[in-house]
C-alpha cells in the first residue's frame, strides 16, 4: 500500500488555510496537519509566527508545507511596515530555510498585486511591480525563497472565492431589508474558488512542480457587478446598487499605491504543468446561488415587498 504523504497546512485558521486543509484531508493520498491559533484545539499544532517557541512543536520533515499564514491586512502593512514585515518576510523565510533544510516541498502563497497591472493576465515573465507595501513584502520572500537550495513552489493567487462570502452575506442582509448597497464600479478582482485551490495544491505535491505557478479567475469583474450577481441572487430589486467609485472613499491610512486596473493572471504553466484551468465566471456565479440559498434564498424579499 502507497505511503501517504505529511502535508502540513501552515495558518490553517486563514481563508487559503482552512478550505486547503479541508480539500487536501479528502484525499487519501495525504495524511494532513494544520496549525492553529486558538489554544483550545487539541488536534492541531498550536503555531504562532511571533513566537518562535512554538516552532520547536511543529511537525518536523513532512512532504510539503503551505505557507499560508501572515497579515494580509493592506491598511496594516501601509500603517505598520516593519512590524508586519517581520511576519510575512522574516518568520516566513526563517521557517523555509528550517523545512528546506529538512528535504520538504516548500509551497508560498503570493498575491496578483507584486504586478502593476496595466493589463489583464499577467504572466510569470512579467515585470514585476509590486502596488503597496504588502505586495512589497511578498515580492522580497518570492526572491529569496527561490534562491533556497531545495523544492520551492510560489502560488500567485488572484482574489479568494470565498474571503469574499462575508461581504457578499451582508449584501445580502442589506438588499433584503431594502437598503442600497454602495460596490466599487472601478475596482477589479478576478475570483477564483477552493477546487482550483485544492487541484493546484495537490497537483504541486504529487508532480513535484517547483518555480512559479498562477492561480486565477478566467476574468477581472467589478465589485459592482459581483453586487449586480448578488442582488439578482436573492431577487433584489437593481435600483438598490448604488456604485461608487473607489477613490471617492476615504480610507485610513491613505494607501500610497493605486489597485493595479487588471489583477487576472495567465495560468499558461499551471495549466501545462498540472492540467488545471481557471475558474470559470459560471462558477463564481453558482457559488453566489449556494450562499443565497443558506441565507434563505429569497424568502426575506417577500416579507419586504422587494420580491
Amino acid at each position: 500500500m502507497e505511503t501517504r504523504k505529511q502535508i502540513l497546512v501552515l495558518g490553517g485558521d486563514s481563508a487559503i488555510g482552512k478550505a486547503l486543509a479541508e480539500g487536501l484531508s479528502r484525499d487519501e493520498h495525504f495524511e494532513l496537519s494544520a496549525t492553529t491559533r486558538r489554544r483550545k484545539e487539541p488536534a492541531r499544532s498550536f503555531f504562532d509566527a511571533h513566537d518562535a517557541h512554538t516552532w520547536n512543536k511543529l511537525p518536523d520533515s513532512p512532504a510539503a508545507a503551505f505557507f499560508c499564514f501572515g497579515n494580509t491586512s493592506l491598511k496594516e502593512c501601509e500603517s505598520n511596515p516593519g512590524e508586519t514585515r517581520a511576519i510575512n518576510v522574516e518568520a516566513t523565510l526563517d521557517l523555509a530555510q528550517k523545512y528546506a533544510t529538512q528535504g520538504t516541498h516548500v509551497i508560498f502563497f503570493s498575491t496578483s498585486l507584486v504586478f502593476e497591472g496595466k493589463h489583464p493576465l499577467s504572466g510569470p515573465e512579467t515585470e514585476i511591480r509590486p502596488q503597496g507595501e504588502y505586495a512589497r513584502q511578498k515580492a522580497e520572500t518570492e526572491e529569496r525563497l527561490l534562491k533556497l537550495a531545495g523544492m520551492v513552489t510560489v502560488l500567485r493567487i488572484t482574489k479568494f472565492l470565498e474571503s469574499l462570502d462575508s461581504l457578499m452575506r451582508q449584501w445580502m442582509d442589506e438588499l433584503r431589508a431594502g437598503e442600497p448597497v454602495q460596490p466599487f464600479h472601478d475596482r477589479l478582482i478576478c475570483p477564483f474558488d477552493r477546487n482550483l485551490l485544492c487541484a493546484a495544491s495537490a497537483g504541486v505535491i504529487r508532480k513535484e512542480v517547483t518555480g512559479i505557478l498562477h492561480l486565477s479567475g478566467e476574468a477581472d469583474i467589478s465589485y459592482h457587478l459581483l453586487a449586480a450577481w448578488v442582488a439578482e441572487a436573492i431577487g433584489a430589486r437593481a435600483e438598490l446598487l448604488d456604485p461608487i467609485s473607489a477613490r471617492d472613499l476615504a480610507l485610513e491610512p491613505e494607501p500610497r499605491f493605486a489597485w493595479p486596473p487588471w489583477t487576472s493572471l495567465d495560468m499558461a504553466r499551471s495549466e501545462k504543468e498540472l492540467g488545471i484551468l481557471p475558474t470559470p465566471l459560471s462558477r463564481v456565479r453558482k457559488h453566489i446561488k449556494a450562499l443565497a440559498a443558506e441565507a434563505g434564498g429569497n424568502s426575506g424579499m417577500e416579507k419586504t415587498g422587494h420580491e
